[in-house]
């Protein structure tokens, strides 16, 4: 992905092809016996009875269907045809709209199965990836704000680009979809479905991105290098660290009353706690697969420990939430089921309507910032988190796996101050 500028958009490509956009309200909710076959419903039926290109081969439907059935099923840990919608169902029904995400998500798809299958990169997913670039190469000619499915192709791409060993043509889509956010005034700007997905190929995919979390006014700006995380980024997870391991030794009762959902029998436990397959992730490629595995567990968290800090001096606030989230677990039949990946994805969102949940774009900052870090400090964070739920620790145990964090936190910041010191 290049930047925004039109003589480098335009090097993307001109041709246009041929392609209808389709309203998702449009998308038929019923099946019938003669739908092509896939996982997408509560059975074995493929609700999207229209596509958004014009010519398409039976081959998208085996695609869609193995996408379901073999990856997300095993990444996730689900039953498709009783678990929740998860991140690649929503990518379908998202990508259905158009046809620039659709070819996006065929060629992800495409990837994830030859990954899988330890087959060759096909034709098949070179003609959607070109075919993808083609359309959003012509729609960025000029200086017009890009359209949600422009971005969210692009987020796609970032996707199908961690499925390949190929750092600097994703870093290139991630700096690409960076200027593109800015274009539309940040990303409280897109849709909120356009939000959930770019969340969460923040928190699994490799690659810097640029964080227009908020709104920004100067977006003439335009650079190929990797956007630069910018010092508050550092200070606001710096200040989280701090503010949390302060409240755990400060409020210790709020902490040990809320053990017992934490307790080994407890879904939140397996959920959180739980291990990865990595075989089950045959379709991802390290370093890829190692972030699939640290960060989603990270958020969660992150995100539940979260709860601590906003409802510092009400435990029955605290109860509650978490009395909630388990919840919502039950409704999406998460008790014996489920990955560390699919508690991510919930917790990501909100339950209705779709959109990212309040609390998760801070813990996204986060995580942006976390997952570059090496796996040494990842892992030291990963156990001081775990340490601040379970309370398996001692205080002087716990006071040295802290430090040892925050002086991680502190060697980055320094190295960031020399860099803009003149």
């Amino acid at each position: 992905m290049k930047t925004e500028t039109s003589a480098e958009v335009s090097d993307w490509a001109d041709e246009d092809t041929r392609s209808r956009r389709v309203s998702f309200e449009q998308l038929p909710r019923e099946q019938e016996a003669s739908a092509p076959l896939s996982l997408l419903g509560a059975d074995r039926r493929d609700p999207f009875r229209t596509y958004p290109v014009s010519d398409h081969s039976m081959r998208s439907e085996e695609l869609i269907d193995f996408a379901i059935n073999v990856a997300g099923a095993s990444m996730f840990d689900v039953d498709p045809g009783k678990s929740p919608s998860h991140a690649i169902v929503t990518t379908i029904q998202i990508a259905m709209q158009d046809a620039a995400p659709f070819h996006a998500a065929l060629a992800l798809f495409s990837s994830v199965r030859t990954n899988t299958l330890a087959l060759a990169l096909s034709r098949e997913t070179v003609y959607h990836q070109v075919e993808c670039v083609q359309m959003i190469s012509h729609r960025l000619v000029g200086s017009a704000s890009p359209l949600d499915s422009t971005v969210y192709a692009v987020i796609l791409l970032w996707a199908f680009e961690s499925t390949l060993a190929a750092p600097e043509s994703l870093q290139r889509h991630v700096n690409g979809l960076h200027l593109m956010v800015k274009r539309r005034g940040g990303i409280s700007n897109l849709k909120p479905e356009v939000q959930c997905m770019l969340g969460w190929c923040i928190i699994t995919g490799r690659g810097q991105f640029g964080i227009p979390f908020r709104k920004e006014v100067n977006t003439s700006e335009a650079t190929a290098a990797a956007p630069s995380l910018p010092l508050s980024s550092y200070h606001e997870t710096w200040h989280f660290l701090s503010d949390l391991h302060w409240l755990t030794r400060s409020s210790p009762d709020l902490f040990q009353a809320q053990i017992p959902y934490f307790s080994v029998e407890s879904p939140l436990h397996r959920l959180v706690f739980g291990t990865i397959d990595l075989a089950s992730l045959k379709a991802f490629r390290d370093p890829t697969r190692e972030h699939l595995v640290s960060m989603p567990r990270i958020f969660c968290l992150l995100w539940v420990l979260s709860i601590f800090l906003e409802h510092a001096q009400s435990p029955g606030h605290v109860a509650a939430e978490l009395q909630d989230l388990q919840r919502r677990i039950r409704l999406g039949h998460l008790e014996t089921c489920g990955s560390p990946m699919m508690l991510c994805w919930l917790l990501l969102r909100k339950e209705e309507p779709i959109a990212v949940h309040p609390r998760s774009w801070a813990i996204v900052r986060h995580i942006n910032l976390i997952k570059m870090w090496d796996l040494r400090q990842q892992r030291g964070l990963t156990t001081l988190l775990v340490g601040y739920l379970l309370i398996d620790q001692t205080a002087e145990a716990q006071m040295r796996q802290y430090n040892a964090v925050m002086e991680g936190v502190m060697e980055d910041m320094a190295g960031l101050n020399a860099e803009s010191i003149p």
